[in-house]
């Protein structure tokens, strides 16, 4: 995949999503996970195929998750940027974050 095909799926499911996938539900303090127990993926999470997550990903930083799913030629500070997106932003700031994260990597924001 390449940045924008990436940054187009994570964006389309973040703003769907409308919601973290977290291990408590507290929207001003939670543990962030790739796939929670309600089955919601964070920026990272929605790039592991459903077949090939495992519950030790969890333990994983983001640069071993893209080795694991073949995604490891993607710029990891890309990568960080869009996962710091869902862990430390509010999701009503999602939006403009991620307006922000095209512009800084010249990628076309087409949120559907």
């Amino acid at each position: 995949m390449t940045e924008q095909e990436v940054f187009d799926k994570v964006v389309n499911h973040l703003l769907k999503q409308n919601k973290k996938a977290a291990k408590f539900p507290n929207p001003y303090r939670s543990e962030c996970m790739y796939k929670n127990s309600e089955g919601l993926k964070c920026a990272v999470g929605c790039l592991i195929p459903d077949d090939k997550y495992q519950p030790y990903m969890e333990n994983m930083r983001s640069d071993e998750i893209l080795n694991e799913i073949g995604l490891e030629k993607l710029n990891i500070n890309f990568i960080d940027e869009l996962q710091k997106t869902h862990d430390h932003f509010m999701v009503r700031e999602w939006g403009e974050r991620l307006k922000h994260i095209a512009e800084k990597f010249n990628l076309v924001y087409r949120a559907k």
